[in-house]
């Protein structure tokens, strides 16, 4: 399906299965021999057992140290402050402890944030996008079974699609040429159930009274599938964001259509409030 497609600036090509006896043909530098996913696009460690992606990233880790070790002497070098600097032995500025292992390795990312466009059947699509935009990769593809994200997220982002598909007409954004509507779905979540839901969408394309009516259509529709036990919803807001880039700014008009306009989250003791904007990230 990705044959041809760019990732990161290189060709995808699929090579043919190598006839038995037969050396492999010789490839070229800018094909990248291996069929893409959904999970090698969005999390590129996959296929690694758990302990091989802890060792990959005390690598780059210890790789960062030695960097800012070499920055720190050449600048002792100098006469900038940090004499200190040149006794250090060969290697990191300090020492990097031990990592300290998740208790969860699937489905733990608490922040989620979903492209809205179209699959490559031309349908309405939730999910992640098979390359980046740079390279004319626009479809979207189908989140489920992507390892990290939680099942509220994939959750959130079926009901969504199905929305897009059987309960209204606006169209999704398209960044070739900035037409459309719909454009993200953000879905926090925290360790005791609660789930936040940020619909994304554009202006321009559109007239007041339409998008109004849409907005109240998806508002009445996710709680129809909270009432019936398919979803969890503690908040629903909704964002407008006109510009080209998916970032939205912090000011950014975001609207509370339902709910709490905060959740709060608790790590060692201590406790959060989260809202839609906040950065809050716990990493693997």
């Amino acid at each position: 399906m990705l044959n041809g497609t760019k990732v990161h600036g290189r060709v995808l090509k699929m090579s043919p299965a190598p006839v038995e006896g037969e050396a492999a043909a010789s490839r070229p530098e800018d094909a990248v021999e291996v069929q893409r996913t959904l999970n090698h696009q969005v999390t590129p460690l996959f296929d690694m057992t758990y302990e091989e992606q802890i060792e990959f990233k005390r690598q780059l880790l210890v790789g960062s140290l030695e960097k800012v070790t070499k920055r720190l002497l050449t600048e002792a070098a100098t006469g900038s402050g940090v004499e200190w600097v040149r006794e250090l032995s060969k290697g990191p500025i300090c020492p990097l402890e031990k990592m300290h292992h998740s208790p969860d390795l699937n489905g733990y990312r608490n922040k989620n944030e979903f492209t809205i466009g179209y699959g490559e059947d031309g349908k309405p699509m939730v999910g992640f996008r098979f390359g980046r935009f740079a390279d004319g990769n626009t479809n979207v593809g189908c989140a489920d079974g992507v390892l990290h994200t939680p099942e509220e997220a994939l959750g959130a982002a079926r009901y969504m699609t199905e929305f897009l598909r059987d309960h209204q007409t606006l169209g999704c954004w398209v960044p070739q040429n900035h037409s459309g509507v719909w454009r993200m779905i953000m879905v926090r979540h925290n360790r005791v159930g609660d789930v936040m839901v940020l619909v994304q969408y554009s202006t321009k394309n559109c007239s007041k009274d339409d998008l109004d009516a849409a907005l109240a259509k998806l508002k009445s529709f996710f709680f129809e599938k909270v009432t019936a036990g398919a979803m969890k919803l503690t908040s629903l807001f909704f964002q407008e964001h006109n510009e080209v880039g998916n970032r939205a700014n912090d000011d950014s008009t975001v609207a509370l259509a339902s709910g709490e306009s905060t959740f709060s989250e608790s790590i060692l003791g201590l406790n959060f409030r989260i809202s839609p904007s906040a950065f809050f990230q716990v990493a693997n």
